[in-house]
């Protein structure tokens, strides 16, 4: 009988240490063990579903852009409505084949330096070049005369104008920046206050256009010989 009586103190003094064990431990600890027992359990076995389906009150609104995009640029998005894209201004063009055209500059009376003539009809300021209004000059390759009499009047005539030019300024109507890019203007050009065109024509190196200003002073040069009229 003693020894029956030792054997139930004994049990019931283990249960009441364990009991006093279990109490120590952790709400949060005791919880997270108890729900992995149940999840191991799985459906069928005793246990239950580790995730449980949706709830109509739990189920994610169609309407709801948040339950559609869960992240944006790795940003979780939950509880935060989705905001509408915002529109800046467009920034400057980085290259001036992007930038807008600009307004041509207006064409007015410019002195113009180091002119060099290309023919007796063409003269060259930098990159930009000049047409001389109102003449028909020959080409700087072009000869004049038949068989063994041809000479290289094209020649002769750029060399006369270039003679008469000196490298010095003319002033001709072109635009405030021409020279600075290849373009072709068709201008009456003066040097120190003389028509070059009138010059040209009256020393035989071009002929006049038809009904132009210059039709004397062609016919002047063919009757004096001179020039392409030798």
């Amino acid at each position: 009988m003693r020894r029956i009586t030792s054997i139930l103190v004994t049990a019931f003094g283990l249960v009441a240490i364990v009991a006093g064990l279990h109490a120590l431990v952790p709400n949060d600890v005791r919880n997270g063990a108890e729900k992995t027992d149940v999840e191991i359990g799985g459906p069928g076995r005793g246990g239950r579903e580790a995730n449980p389906p949706a709830t109509d009150e739990e189920a994610p609104s169609e309407a709801s852009p948040v339950k559609k995009a869960r992240t944006v640029y790795g940003r979780r998005l939950e509880g935060e409505a989705l905001q509408p894209l915002r529109r800046v201004a467009p920034r400057e063009p980085l290259s001036r084949l992007a930038a807008p055209e600009r307004e041509p500059e207006p064409i007015q009376k410019r002195l113009l330096p180091r002119p060099i003539a290309m023919d007796a009809g063409h003269i060259r300021i930098d990159r930009a070049t000049i047409v001389l209004a109102g003449i028909e000059a020959p080409a700087a390759d072009a000869r004049c005369g038949e068989g063994g009499a041809a000479w290289p009047c094209g020649a002769r005539a750029r060399t006369a104008l270039r003679a008469y030019l000196r490298g010095r300024s003319v002033e001709c109507e072109a635009p405030r920046d021409f020279g600075d890019r290849k373009e072709t203007v068709t201008s009456a050009c003066t040097l120190a206050g003389e028509d070059i065109a009138s010059w040209i024509v009256a020393n035989g190196w071009a002929k006049a256009e038809a009904g132009g200003p210059y039709g004397e002073l062609e016919t002047r040069a063919r009757n004096a010989g001179r020039g392409i009229w030798r």
